[in-house]
């Protein structure tokens, strides 16, 4: 299916219980880049074709975001945590959402990552030892 981002197409994928909405494009390493609050895929539109040159760019919509699958918010709203959203990445039997996390946004993130820089720190916390495990960095701490 045809992606709004030029170049790119866009994959519903299955992972963690849910339907995620994909973008992706280009070649080379798995980047993925994920958007803050309240965002979907499209606040990289303009980046994302030049960072293709270099790149697999992997632009998900988080779960109740954009055209990913909206799921009934339980009391302790534990469906949208950010440990759920982190699982949603690594849970994914689809190598597609396996790669590289870069919170929005690139070199100024740091000013408002406030939703994004939570999942990753979320998904670093609890995947560590997968990350490093696959990078062959088994015992660092």
């Amino acid at each position: 299916m045809d992606s709004a981002i030029s170049g790119f197409v866009k994959e519903q994928i299955k992972t963690n219980g849910i339907t995620l909405s994909v973008h992706h494009g280009g070649h080379g390493t798995p980047l993925i880049l994920l958007h803050g609050y309240p965002q979907n895929h499209m606040c990289w539109s303009k980046v994302a074709p030049d960072l293709a040159r270099d790149f697999h760019v992997i632009i998900p919509d988080l779960r109740g975001y954009g055209e990913s699958e909206v799921v009934v918010a339980d009391e302790a709203h534990r469906m949208y945590s950010k440990r759920e959203m982190a699982l949603d990445m690594a849970a994914s039997k689809r190598p597609i959402l396996r790669g590289m996390i870069v919170a929005r946004a690139w070199p100024i993130a740091l000013l408002w990552i406030i939703l994004t820089g939570l999942i990753v720190w979320r998904f670093w916390k609890s995947f560590r030892p997968l990350i490093f495990g696959r990078l062959g960095m088994r015992n660092w701490r």
